[in-house]
């Protein structure tokens, strides 16, 4: 081994380090993103300039600057992939470089390597400490120094993808949010805000969508003859899908109210409008309209839950045939009359009701939901009271289990 000459740079003293090139990763970046960048920073002017000359023929671009200083602003105006950062400097040394690019957000990350003397071992330590990326010694092994360079370069793209890739999600999400709010905001304002004026029934609800937009649907609609149409439905699923669902429900149903006299039929209409707007989607309704005048109730129902009707006699479960809206294969929707007098309580409701969900995972049931509507009714409680009561047993049941299907009922009262 020739004894090194001390007239050379440093980077061509040879050394026992040197060895053979290496196969090693190329430097040059993603076609998009051009070549990696490295700011090379050494107080040596020669040091700079020699080291410069060899990674760019490695496919490098590189710049270079002789004090600390002058490194923290070249890194402020060029945005290098990799800072290779003599430790030794007068000005400021190289640790107290790395020690303000630490400090700074938009650095924190940036890629550093080190460059020390090989009795710099504490050096070394606290650069690491600091958060240097790796350190390379003098004199320098160009394949080595290579190698290193490349995989923090790659690295650095890594992040830089997956910070990317994060922004773009973080974008769709906002994008996502706010359109769910929209059709949240669109759906409400299709739900009834106060119940109509009327002597002779009174009528309250409680809506809770699981999400931000739901899939039900209620309406209270007063019809000629001091009559009133009470309907609620359930649209399969919920979100974007089902809020379009149900506000195509709830038009179709507004266009037909000449048609509340035959329930069947209303049905039949709105099953129609389900099935050539949504080909995958279906909807339950109940439908019922109170008649105080003839002392009747007529109701309907499309696969939906039983009407409950609570009178002197008990309370009765009212059910009829008919499957889901949109499904369109069996139109023949039936509809049954009721008798009812001053004092007659109904609730209508959807399955998110019945099927809640408690911490041990049973579901609060038909069974329940019927018991404690009686109990209400028999009670004297007004509608307002009816749903409070049960939907305030639905959060004791529940306890922290959230919701997962969202939650309608309608209740109303013959005075």
């Amino acid at each position: 081994m020739p004894t090194p000459r001390a007239d050379l740079p440093e980077y061509q003293r040879p050394t026992m380090q040197m060895v053979q090139p290496l196969a090693l990763p190329t430097a040059i970046g993603p076609a998009d993103s051009g070549p990696t960048r490295v700011l090379v920073v050494d107080d040596h002017g020669s040091n700079v300039d020699l080291l410069a000359k060899h990674l760019t023929r490695l496919g490098y671009e590189v710049a270079g600057e002789r004090s600390g200083l002058a490194a923290l602003e070249r890194i402020g105006a060029w945005a290098p992939d990799v800072v290779l950062l003599d430790v030794m400097m007068p000005d400021v040394s190289g640790l107290d470089v790395l020690r303000m690019l630490r400090r700074d957000p938009g650095t924190v990350d940036l890629p550093v390597i080190l460059v020390s003397g090989l009795g710099e071992t504490d050096d070394i330590v606290d650069g690491l400490e600091l958060g240097a990326n790796d350190y390379v010694t003098k004199p320098l092994n160009i394949p080595v120094l290579q190698a290193r360079l490349a995989t923090q370069a790659a690295l650095k793209r890594a992040r830089d993808d997956l910070k990317r890739t994060a922004q773009r999600l973080a974008g769709e999400l906002d994008r996502q949010a706010h359109e769910l709010r929209v059709a949240g905001h669109v759906q409400r304002s299709i739900l009834p805000r106060r119940p109509p004026r009327t002597e002779r029934l009174a009528v309250a609800w409680r809506y809770d969508p699981a999400t931000e937009v739901g899939g039900d649907l209620f309406d209270v609609i007063p019809l000629p003859g001091g009559r009133t149409l009470l309907f609620v439905a359930d649209a399969m699923g919920h979100g974007v899908q089902a809020a379009l669902v149900v506000s195509s429900l709830k038009g179709t149903l507004r266009a037909h109210l000449d048609e509340a006299d035959d329930l069947p039929c209303l049905l039949t209409r709105l099953d129609e409008a389900i099935g050539a707007l949504f080909d995958d989607r279906f909807v339950t309704a109940a439908a019922c309209v109170v008649d105080p005048d003839g002392g009747t109730i007529r109701y309907a129902l499309a696969g939906h839950p039983p009407l409950l009707i609570a009178g002197r006699e008990g309370v009765a479960e009212l059910q009829t045939a008919g499957l889901p809206l949109g499904t369109s294969l069996n139109r023949q929707y039936e509809q049954h009359q009721a008798p009812i007098e001053p004092g007659t309580a109904l609730l209508l409701y959807s399955d998110g009701v019945t099927e809640a969900h408690g911490p041990d995972g049973p579901q609060f049931g038909q069974p329940a939901l019927v018991a404690r509507f009686g109990s209400l009714a028999a009670a004297g409680a007004d509608p307002q009271a009816i749903v409070s009561s049960i939907r305030a047993d639905l959060d004791d049941f529940r306890g922290p289990v959230p919701l997962v299907d969202d939650l309608t009922l309608l209740a109303a009262r013959l005075l």
